[in-house]
């Protein structure tokens, strides 16, 4: 029995000194350096580039660690440098000719990645798709087994858990937006996270997607001295340094931190409500040049605007408080936004509170000058406003808005309310929008004296589709202060569409009482307007300074015309029972038709048909030429009467004949100093030309006048610039001219 456990007792020790010398013998500097030839070789062989392997130490049982591990890219630039590399490996898998890594660990590594040239294709091309990552050598290396069989270590590899500690990423690619980086990694692991960002630059180019572009044509942003650092764990994200300078700007949002309940970490969306945000803003400010690269726009916007205000909230339930914009010295916006429903960004509930939108139109006028890089003048109307104040409430979800708010300004107030509906793309908008506007005073905005105030209610409702309005419109002008005197109960109601206008126009006031309907359709090549105006009275009392009426009247009117320019306006006008009473008569005149014709030539032809008038006027001539072809007559023949016209007139020819009856029964309406007869004719042609002899002939007859009291009786006067005489003649009895 002593000699069986004597022989059990020395295999036993036999077998732990045979383990001990093996395990020596793995742990040994001469096992320990073939390791490093043998990995050294086989990194090589299957990457097909330069490795170096410092060090390799086994750690019993299944532990072994690689130092100073070095890996080229295929530029012989360095791809990976690892100060150490950790593994913790399962040994039973080996008999499978598997290698399993429960657990590795990458310590002090430098790592450099950019995009090079692929001449897989043979050909080089400037196109990104021709561009590759230079680390895309090590996927091809390790593509499973069907994909490639000449390589055995491909599919042979796996890892359940991998740590980084102390890493620091350098990132370069100028085919994309942001083109290099250096990140450093403190710690990485499935549960945590500390990373800092000390760089980061960037550039767009201007040529076609996907093409490459000279250096030359190449725009850069670039942050400069980043200072931010991310801390990760199963419990909390924070952000305990976020400082970036760009050229101008200057950034400070520090204090980020983000909460979620324990082990939650990767499944954020499903415990939304009790993920939690903190984030402030530390007057962060900006210059918006900074964001040309962006935004081109802002290009020429120099000066800072400085943004103060906290984030906080859930996940689903963020609210951004205290909001407060200041640009050049002044707050210009101070207010509150919450979102509900969060994270889908499509269905949000948001609510935006502006307690003070600021500006007038001094800064505004000077933001657009900078913005636009030109010199902008705002109308003098808006600068009459003064400061101008917005406060209102707009919430509902991203396509379903609704708005209430208030505008004041040095001339009143003015709200606003409406809905905005519109589709996922915001292609397709509808709106239903009101503005009230209470005593605004009008007639101080447009400088008009005897425009006092006005109180307005404005509706509409319609459609935008793809930046083209359509819609429905009401309004309602309550009062209207003219010359001392209040209109009341001024209605319109229509539809417009681009350059087309339908609608009815009344007012229903004690001095006033008319109505507008018709369409001005400017769409078509020859526009068209066409309406019927009725006024069943009107008093002219409130327009006197005095308390003696000027007039009333009343009357029906017509009109049908069309044309692209004034000069070539054809149609018809028609004024129907015209009553028109004064202080001294009545006069009621039945019918006056008024018809024009026009082509593109300048060739008219104008009617005027009436009680008390009938006249042709034929010709070619433009309205605007009138006045000065009349003003370069007056020079030619009398110089110092009146300066000859200031710019080249077109020629002016015309035919003009005009005969009158029943004139005395419209003169009694008015005081005159001079009154003609009830049948007074004329007859007149011209024709006035730049650089050539005008030629006038006009002949005037009256059965009789009177002036001062003095009759004339047969009244005959002729004028004729072809006879070389140019007189004048004058026949009948009573006083010669």
């Amino acid at each position: 029995m002593k000699r069986f456990l004597y022989i059990v007792g020395v295999i036993l020790v036999s077998v732990l000194l045979i383990c001990g010398a093996l395990i020596g013998a793995l742990m040994s500097d001469t096992v320990e350096t073939a390791a490093v030839r043998l990995v050294t070789a086989e990194l090589s062989r299957t990457l097909g580039t330069k490795a170096q392997v410092g060090k390799v130490e086994y750690r019993f049982p299944a532990r072994v660690a690689l130092r100073d591990v070095y890996i080229e890219d295929q530029q012989h630039d360095t791809l990976l440098f690892a100060g150490e590399v950790y593994a913790h490996f399962s040994p039973f898998a080996l008999k499978h000719n598997e290698i399993r890594f429960s657990h590795v660990r990458l310590s002090d590594v430098v790592s450099k990645i950019y995009r090079v040239q692929n001449t897989e294709y043979g050909v080089q091309t400037d196109s990104v798709d021709s561009f590759v990552w230079n680390y895309q050598f090590l996927l091809d290396a390790f593509k499973s087994e069907e994909q490639k069989e000449s390589q055995p270590l491909k599919s042979l590899i796996s890892v359940r858990d991998i740590r980084l500690d102390n890493i620091r990423l350098q990132y370069e690619d100028y085919t994309a937006l942001l083109s290099h980086a250096t990140m450093d990694l403190h710690h990485l692991s499935e549960t945590s996270l500390d990373a800092g960002i000390s760089e980061l630059a960037g550039e767009v180019r201007k040529g076609l997607k996907g093409e490459r572009v000279k250096e030359g044509k190449r725009e850069r942003f670039v942050v400069e001295d980043v200072q931010a650092r991310v801390i990760l764990n199963d419990t909390m994200l924070s952000v305990p340094t976020l400082k970036a300078s760009l050229p101008q700007s200057r950034l400070d949002m520090s204090g980020v931190e983000v909460r979620f309940p324990a082990g939650d970490t990767l499944y954020l969306s499903q415990s939304a409500h009790d993920i939690t945000f903190a984030l402030n803003f530390n007057e962060a400010q900006l210059v918006p040049s900074d964001l040309a690269l962006f935004v081109p726009r802002t290009k020429n916007l120099k000066r800072p605007v400085t943004l103060r205000g906290s984030l906080t909230g859930t996940l689903d339930s963020l609210a951004f408080d205290n909001l407060a914009v200041r640009y050049e010295g002044r707050t210009i916006l101070e207010g509150n936004v919450s979102a509900v429903g969060l994270p889908d960004i499509n269905n949000p509930y948001l609510r935006a509170n502006l307690i003070d939108l600021h500006t007038n139109a001094a800064r505004l006028q000077d933001f657009l000058s900078q913005l636009y890089g030109r010199p902008m003048r705002l109308p003098k109307p808006v600068h009459r406003l003064g400061d101008i104040h917005y406060r209102g409430l707009a919430e509902g979800h991203l396509h379903d808005l609704t708005l209430h708010g208030a505008f004041r300004t040095a001339l009143g107030a003015i709200t606003t309310d409406g809905n905005i509906r519109s589709d996922s793309l915001f292609e397709h908008m509808d709106y239903d929008a009101r503005i009230v506007g209470r005593k605004f005073r009008l007639g101080r905005m447009i400088d008009h004296e005897k425009l006092g105030t006005v109180t307005v209610d404005v509706s509409s409702q319609g459609q935008i589709n793809e930046g083209v309005v359509r819609g429905d419109v009401r309004a309602h002008i309550r009062q209207l202060t003219y010359n001392s005197y209040t209109y009341n109960d001024l209605h319109f109601n229509g539809r417009y569409d681009p350059k087309r206008y339908k609608g009815r126009c009344y007012i229903d006031d004690p001095h006033l009482n008319a109505s507008f309907d018709g369409v001005v359709d400017l769409r078509d090549k020859d526009p068209e307007i066409n309406f019927n105006l009725r006024c069943r009275y009107f008093d002219a009392a409130p327009l006197s300074s005095t308390s003696s009426p000027l007039f009333r009247t009343s009357f029906a009117l017509a009109v049908d015309m069309n044309g692209a320019k004034p000069d070539e306006i054809s149609g018809y006008l028609v004024l129907d029972s015209l009553f028109l009473s004064t202080a001294r008569d009545s006069v009621l005149m039945q019918q006056m038709t008024l018809l024009a014709s026009a082509d593109e030539k300048g060739k008219k032809s104008i009617t005027l048909r009436a009680d008390y008038l009938t006249a042709q006027l034929d010709g070619v001539f433009r309205y605007a030429d009138i006045v000065p072809a009349s003003q370069a007559l007056i020079h030619h023949y009398l110089p110092t009467a009146v300066e000859a016209p200031k710019r080249e007139l077109y020629p002016v020819t015309f035919a003009l004949s005009a005969d009158g009856a029943r004139l005395r029964d419209v003169q009694r309406l008015f005081t005159a100093p001079v009154t003609v007869s009830d049948h007074p004719t004329l007859r007149a042609e011209a024709s006035i030309e730049e650089g050539r002899e005008p030629f006038v002939a006009m002949r005037f007859f009256a059965p009789g006048i009177r002036a001062a009291n003095t009759p004339i009786h047969d009244l005959t006067v002729t004028l004729n610039t072809v006879d070389t005489l140019r007189h004048t003649g004058a026949a009948g009895s009573g006083q010669a001219l």
